[in-house]
């Protein structure tokens, strides 16, 4: 299952490896200050995205089997704290590549 999740990776990136610089003619007839470095960059906060979310959603099930107040939901709180930090710090990124 590791194998496939790596290769799915892989074989992603290399895609856009190859996509992404041959759609820079669109962009430059744009007029685009957005570099393709800033579209791969993009799609990597985006893929970094759902791997957050999915981490948020197992560490909120996970909590709710815990009394509140337990060690292991503290624990579990401090660890959703830090992926909602995470998050925040995606989003203000993505806001500055949405304002070039």
């Amino acid at each position: 299952m590791k194998k496939i999740i790596i290769s799915v990776f892989i074989v992603t990136f290399i895609v856009i490896g190859f996509t992404a610089p041959t759609m820079d003619y669109v962009y430059a007839k744009e007029n685009s200050t957005r570099t393709t470095f800033d579209r791969i960059h993009y799609i990597q906060i985006i893929i970094h995205f759902k791997s957050l979310e999915k981490q948020l959603e197992a560490v909120l099930s996970e909590r709710n089997n815990y009394p509140e107040d337990s060690p292991e939901y503290k624990e579990l709180s401090e660890q959703m704290n830090h992926i909602l930090e995470q998050e925040t710090y995606y989003q203000k990124k993505l806001k500055a590549l949405y304002s070039k």
